[in-house]
């Protein structure tokens, strides 16, 4: 009976699932596309100024601080610079500071006008979903080789779209590219190519806020080769920016640590507790409290699965710790594509109802974990460890069983 009923919600339950969520990328699609045509984005606004501004000598950072005033280039209202009122009446484009070797991978679009390089960005994004899509389509195709499991997981990889797709088209933000390039990273893995990996790790370090953390899987899976790769190309590509501007690389590094606000109130620290430790310690101090909890998480549960999980599971978890206790915007949580194919994959290989729904459950928790509100607390904090078992218990407890036999045939 338990057979019959688990075969009869596969078929049908998950293919209206599917059908749902791909309805719903395709209205995210539409409005993303829509804003995009409206008006092209602030934040590659900000990304393609900056990059012209190293070219023309200066360190955004002092227009950030509001060190010197210029006629071309501005701070935000949200920077110190902005805050004070210290601005050109005359500038007109905006900047921020980003870490400096970001600029120098951000060059290539420099050598276009404007509309072009944005819609060279665009082609990424779109480029970036066919290929997150193939990923899926492949994951799904290798479990029953059934049109619903392959459309299930391709569903599932699409559905975020519907809060953080549209966000990314219309300011032209990185996350969708970026959650491209960690499938990438993990197919790169997957084959043995750790110098590529390393690259691809080099490329998402450009938002350290939500790729450092994938340093705890690669630490604990000695993957050496992949570190020092990103390592040594980060420092190479903060040369060029420190030439330009004849600033030192550390101050380059430096002047990004400066940056206030980069740490959002997290799950386990409230939006209350957090004003109250910024009052009496400085946000910076609470801003780093936060961030600490998520990498001492992050670092447990990459130790506890160790090198037995798949670097799909291993990335998901990262990723998973670091949007919800180190950063987060609207649009990153297009990130979390691939821990939704993770799971999309345990939902379509359960063995039983019992395990199928539950999996089920928690794809669900998770696909719904960037409509909660901050102030939600408790719902969120429980929502996420429910997750992160969902996904790590499996890993744990092949893991026991094997030590077991290996114990049991050695005695």
């Amino acid at each position: 009976m338990n057979d019959c009923f688990l075969q009869w919600i596969r078929s049908r339950g998950l293919f209206f699932l599917s059908l749902v969520a791909l309805s719903l990328f395709t209205v995210a699609i539409v409005i993303g596309f829509t804003k995009y045509a409206r008006k092209i984005g602030g934040d590659f606004d900000m990304r393609y100024n900056e990059v012209h501004c190293i070219l023309d000598g200066k360190d955004p950072y002092v227009f950030w601080q509001g060190e010197e005033v210029s006629d071309t280039y501005y701070a935000g209202p949200n920077t110190p610079a902005g805050k004070q009122g210290i601005s050109s009446a005359n500038a007109t484009r905006k900047v921020d500071i980003y870490t400096p070797w970001e600029y120098t991978f951000f060059y290539p679009f420099s050598l276009f006008s404007e509309r072009m390089a944005s819609m060279i960005w665009t082609g990424l994004c779109i480029v970036s979903l066919l290929g997150m899509g193939w990923c899926a389509i492949r994951t799904g195709k290798a479990i029953r080789n059934n049109l619903t499991d392959m459309l299930f997981c391709l569903s599932a990889v699409f559905a975020i779209a519907g809060k953080g797709l549209n966000s990314c088209l219309a300011t032209q933000n990185f996350p969708l590219v970026f959650a491209g390039l960690l499938f990438l990273m993990v197919f790169l893995l997957e084959h043995h190519r750790k110098i590529l990996a390393g690259l691809a790790w080099a490329v998402l370090m450009s938002k350290p806020q939500t790729a450092a953390l994938l340093f705890f899987p690669l630490l604990l899976g000695k993957e050496w080769k992949v570190i020092i790769v990103a390592a040594i190309t980060c420092l190479l590509a903060t040369v060029p920016p420190a030439v330009f501007t004849g600033t030192s690389p550390v101050s380059l590094v430096l002047h990004v640590a400066e940056m206030s606000g980069i740490v959002e109130p997290t799950p386990f620290f409230p939006p209350p507790l957090f004003s109250l430790v910024s009052i009496s310690f400085g946000h910076t101090t609470a801003a780093g409290i936060s961030a600490a909890i998520g990498i001492m998480i992050c670092g447990f549960i990459s130790f506890i699965v160790g090198q037995k999980a798949s670097w799909r599971l291993r990335f998901s978890l990262a990723v998973i710790c670091s949007l919800c206790w180190t950063y987060k915007r609207a649009y990153d949580w297009c990130l979390l594509a691939l821990p939704l194919l993770v799971l999309a994959e345990g939902v379509c290989s359960a063995q039983s109802v019992k395990i199928f729904a539950i999996r089920l459950f928690a794809l669900g928790c998770l696909m719904l974990l960037p409509f909660v509100p901050p102030q939600a607390v408790l719902l969120q904090t429980v929502g996420v460890i429910f997750i992160l078992a969902v996904m790590c218990i499996p890993v744990i407890t092949a893991t026991t069983t094997t030590r077991r036999q290996m114990a049991t045939n050695e005695g």
